[in-house]
């Protein structure tokens, strides 16, 4: 279980593929963190718990959470911007089970354009700060059309630094995103390709509505992957399976594209509880095109943000033209 820690919604930046968008800045309070992070462990004691945000490094007690964190849990992620001074003024972050995640959107001039002139010096500063204290930092990437062309630039400028992993995934059409600003699925998988023969170091990245390979699949096939949970290669990002969003108010949500849907309150249940009772009530998908697919057992209909807000995951090439999407 992944679990996205949503401690502040306040952020120096204002990114447009942002997929929270603008909100309130207010802060998960301290000890409703603490709290949710003991009763977390009580579940879910192998939980990989990221802190997130906003730019998580800027509440105001992101040491004492930090430091509850990585005393409960095997692996801590801080999900960063990378442009704060936290990183030198602290070494809460420097324990073996804590890893720094930093955003890189393009080179240089792509980044800066997406985030700010001045902010890719900032990050790689950071970067280069982390690894001369003997630390490996992990990149994640967001891709749209406003920086396509410069991923495939990054593996030779990450090549300097000591990178753990480069996780990459595509615009969402939520939050700060523009729907026009969306790649489409074989522009995505053409990447993903390429990516995979060009980077020297681990990759999380797949390919999405994948037909070709999809096509092969036996029934038998279909009904073997759509019993193993575990099983990714189709499968929508796992919302309710293998991760779930906890927001400053400990609201709990299946993902960051449903804050329409809070499934319960950490402060009140145990996830546990809260998970088990929306598994059993929760059905997403109402488009008929895919429930009556072939492969809707293993793919679920895609992603359930993009299934409530158009009426189906309008990435996936069997969908065609909806009259809701």
């Amino acid at each position: 279980m992944t679990v996205y820690y949503i401690i502040t919604h306040n952020c120096n930046l204002s990114c447009p593929h942002c997929i929270r968008g603008a909100s309130n800045n207010n802060n998960m309070n301290t000890q409703s963190a603490i709290a949710g992070l003991n009763k977390l462990f009580d579940d879910y004691p192998d939980a990989t718990i990221i802190l997130s945000g906003g730019e998580p490094t800027l509440h105001p007690d992101f040491d004492i959470i930090l430091q509850e964190a990585s005393k409960l849990f095997r692996c801590v992620v801080i999900n960063s911007n990378g442009t704060i001074n936290y990183f030198r003024t602290s070494d809460s972050w420097k324990q073996n089970n804590v890893i720094i995640q930093f955003s890189i959107d393009g080179d240089e001039n792509t980044h800066n354009e997406i985030r700010g002139k001045g902010n890719f010096e900032k990050v790689i500063h950071n970067i280069e700060f982390i690894n001369q204290n003997n630390k490996q930092i992990w990149i994640s990437t967001t891709v749209s059309k406003n920086n396509y062309d410069s991923i495939k630039k990054l593996p030779d400028v990450f090549c300097k630094y000591r990178i753990g992993k480069w996780q990459i995934a595509p615009m969402m059409p939520f939050g700060n995103a523009n729907r026009s600003d969306i790649i489409s699925i074989d522009e995505w998988n053409e990447l993903v390709d390429e990516l995979i023969e060009i980077t020297p170091f681990r990759l999380g990245v797949r390919k999405l509505f994948d037909i070709n390979k999809l096509i092969s699949l036996t029934d038998s096939d279909i009904q073997r992957i759509a019993e193993n949970s575990r099983n990714m290669d189709f499968r929508n990002c796992g919302c309710l399976q293998s991760k779930v969003y906890v927001y400053p108010n400990m609201n709990v949500y299946p993902c960051t594209c449903l804050t329409d849907m809070p499934l319960g309150r950490l402060s009140k249940d145990t996830l546990k509880s809260i998970l088990a009772k929306a598994n059993q009530n929760c059905i997403i998908c109402s488009c008929e095109k895919c429930r009556k697919c072939r492969y809707f057992p293993i793919c679920n209909g895609g992603c359930w943000g993009m299934q409530k807000k158009y009426g189906a995951d309008i990435r996936c090439p069997l969908v065609g033209e909806l009259t809701n999407v």
